[in-house]
């Protein structure tokens, strides 16, 4: 596990601070305690309710400082496209394919498609060549295929 994994995990309420009871996310970054109810927010729910309540122009130095979220963290939400830079804004994010100047992110719409086309393209010519492999016979073909189950005494 990465160094950012592990930073971000320990900022996802597993269990509850009232009772220790389990929390089950609920989404937007929230979760509540399926024993008492009570509610708690990660890293992404904290900055996202921050940014609700003090509007979204806010510098990343302001948000990490009033949040505890990390830069580091904050980065990484941006580039997983859970945040986006406001219009605006006079730092940017680059693409991390031709270098143009994006919101959020890693790759901006056009080199997205891109790679899309290209991976596209790889799943077609695989499919032809399995195809021709099928005629010409020299694909191996499973016969008699079940599905087996792994008794308790075995696992």
């Amino acid at each position: 596990m990465s160094s950012f994994e592990e930073m971000f995990l320990e900022g996802v309420p597993y269990q509850c601070d009232a009772c220790g009871g389990r929390m089950l996310y609920k989404g937007g970054g929230s979760y509540e305690c399926m024993e008492c109810g009570e509610t708690a927010l990660d890293d992404f729910g904290k900055v996202k309710e921050f940014l609700d309540q003090n509007g979204g122009t806010q510098p990343m130095t302001v948000i990490a400082e009033n949040t505890g979220v990390s830069i580091a963290v904050l980065n990484q939400l941006l580039k997983d496209g859970r945040l986006q830079i406001p219009p605006g804004c006079k730092v940017y994010l680059r693409c991390e394919k031709c270098g143009c100047v994006i919101r959020s992110g890693r790759y901006c719409t056009k080199c997205e498609l891109d790679m899309l086309r290209e991976i596209k393209q790889l799943m077609v010519e695989e499919k032809r060549q399995r195809a021709k492999e099928e005629i010409k016979g020299t694909v191996v073909r499973r016969t008699g295929a079940k599905m087996r189950f792994a008794d308790k005494d075995h696992l």
